[in-house]
């Protein structure tokens, strides 16, 4: 026979029981939720700024040099001047390695420099002693299209080129990038043909609105310690961050009020983010730099 409160009692323990599961499942999925979301390693409204000179206002591209890891190598989209500039924004040096053209692009594979006009073509510098009349013009190894991201990855001895707009990309949510092998033995540098990747653009309805329109990336360049792909677009004010395999794992919205416009992208050998901005009449053109944070918990 059962006891009214004996009854009760059951009950109001079955009760405990549930609520403390659904309390447990709870905590447990606003666990996974947090543990998921990814953190930003660069506090991307708190940079260092250094301010550049007149001549690169129009700042185009940037690279670390190998030799000084102090020294930044930068171009700019009117003349076919190779700087060196410091960090703080220093301009040390000057060279001329071609005629006037839209530079977009530059970077560093074994000690070689590699530039990049918006054509697609590439220029080679330091063949051998970097003068305009040594440098080694590179044409028709990528198809027709605008460009204006260029990378060295010594790991693989590849160069790795974005395209900005280009007509096999047109309809479809994707950008090519092209991966370029290059050989360096006997002193010769040899370039095979480009293989191209498909970067999917598809993301999270949530980051959709950064890709309202089609993603045209200015500059491109690997974390040496991660090994992700790091892409900046200053038409969509947007930093998006791709794995080894190519594969979107985050885009990150950029303030116009930190980054005017875009178009250099580099990291030192520690991880910390060098980021070029070009300039207009009425701000000069930067380098920001964001120090690498601490990423345990």
């Amino acid at each position: 026979m059962n006891y009214p409160h004996i009854l009760f009692a059951k009950l109001l323990n079955l009760g405990v029981a549930i609520i403390a599961l659904s309390v447990c499942i709870c905590s447990c999925g606003v666990g996974q939720r947090q543990a998921s979301q990814p953190i930003n390693p660069y506090d991307l409204e708190s940079p260092a700024k250094s301010l550049l000179p007149n001549i690169l206002t129009e700042i185009s591209g940037i690279t670390f040099s190998s030799e000084h890891t102090d020294t930044l190598l930068a171009v700019q989209d009117e003349l076919g001047l190779l700087f060196h500039v410091s960090p703080e924004g220093s301009l040390l040096a000057q060279s001329v390695f071609g005629k006037k053209g839209d530079y977009e692009g530059v970077a560093l594979l074994n000690h070689r420099i590699f530039v990049l006009r918006s054509d697609g073509t590439i220029f080679l510098l330091g063949v051998p002693r970097g003068k305009p009349s040594s440098t080694e013009i590179i044409e028709g190894l990528l198809p027709k299209g605008e460009y204006e991201g260029i990378c060295g990855d010594s790991l693989t001895n590849t160069l790795t080129v974005l395209c900005k707009n280009c007509k096999v990309d047109k309809g479809a949510e994707q950008v090519t990038a092209y991966t370029i092998p290059v050989d360096f033995s006997d002193g010769i540098v040899q370039i095979s043909q480009p293989i191209s990747q498909k970067i999917d653009l598809h993301v999270p309805a949530s980051e959709k609105r950064w890709f309202n329109k089609p993603f045209q990336p200015s500059a491109i360049a690997r974390h040496p310690v991660s090994g992700e792909w790091y892409m900046v677009s200053s038409i969509n004010l947007s930093l998006v961050v791709a794995d080894s395999n190519w594969i979107i794992r985050q885009v990150y919205p950029l303030k116009r009020s930190v980054f005017n416009q875009p178009e250099g992208l580099a990291f030192d050998k520690v991880g910390n983010l060098y980021i070029s901005n070009e300039g207009d009449k009425k701000r000069k053109g930067n380098i920001l730099m964001f120090e690498q944070n601490n990423m345990e918990q």
